[in-house]
């Protein structure tokens, strides 16, 4: 499924994706908006959510974060202080939570690990997956798009899928 706002939706309409594509269900330009609404429209209990701009995903670390969704509501990758939300799997239970956040216009998604249960996937556990991190580099740029290029020119890919 993919999920964006309604001004991006005919570009995305444009590139035939095979993947369900759903408006954002409140107009506000918010990470946590997108998962609300992904959370509503999806079909499933535990759900993985990537950014759209971070493609260099390493297959087995995703593996690795449903293998231990269950008894959670968040899972959620943490490099030193730095939380991965937009790289995590959240169940259908954080819905509520996040409805009551959305309507009090608190969108800051990370404040949801503390009303959930929440387990972190913190860097040393990373690392047996993605020892370079590059599942959470971000293409926002030119520039970004050049340097992804370039890693997965230089770096090889691992039986695990990883780069």
């Amino acid at each position: 499924m993919i999920v964006t706002s309604k001004e991006q939706l005919s570009t995305i309409e444009e590139e035939n994706f095979r993947a369900r594509i759903v408006v954002d269900l409140i107009p506000c330009k918010s990470s946590l908006v997108g998962l609300y609404t992904g959370l509503k429209f999806s079909n499933n209990f535990y759900n993985l959510v990537v950014a759209c701009d971070m493609p260099l995903l390493c297959s087995s670390f995703l593996a690795h974060l449903i293998s231990i969704a269950p008894g959670y509501d968040a899972i959620v990758p943490r490099i030193g202080l730095f939380l991965e939300p937009l790289h995590s799997i959240y169940t259908k239970n954080c819905l509520a939570i996040i409805d009551e956040m959305v309507q009090k216009r608190a969108l800051s998604i990370t404040k949801i690990f503390d009303m959930v249960k929440t387990r972190y996937v913190d860097e040393e556990e990373i690392d047996r997956f993605d020892p370079n991190h590059i599942s959470f580099f971000n293409i926002n740029t030119e520039q970004d798009l050049h340097d992804a290029l370039k890693i997965i020119d230089h770096i090889k890919i691992d039986k695990q899928g990883c780069r």
